[in-house]
């Protein structure tokens, strides 16, 4: 028996969080949530951890023809190069 031990209820999970075994499948079901949102009009920010991850996640999206823009430091340099000329 427990004597003096505080006991609290933890919440379940949020039901939209999901796990994936493998990156590919995280970024597929990335690429399919965005081309959801994109049919609606909406709006839609990817944060990634690299330029990498960025730039494999623009190679999804031209794939499923989601119009997109990718903005890195690479790219932001290219921008400001093609602005100063």
């Amino acid at each position: 028996m427990l004597t003096n031990t505080n006991i609290f209820s933890i919440p379940p999970q949020d039901e939209s969080d999901v796990v994936f075994r493998a990156t590919s499948g995280k970024w597929r079901a990335v690429v399919v949530e965005i081309s959801r949102m994109n049919k609606t009009g909406r709006p839609v920010l990817v944060g990634t951890t690299s330029v990498e991850q960025s730039d494999a996640l623009a190679g999804q999206l031209l794939e499923a023809g989601i119009p997109h823009e990718v903005r890195h430091p690479l790219t932001w340099r290219n921008k400001s190069r093609i602005r100063l000329i």
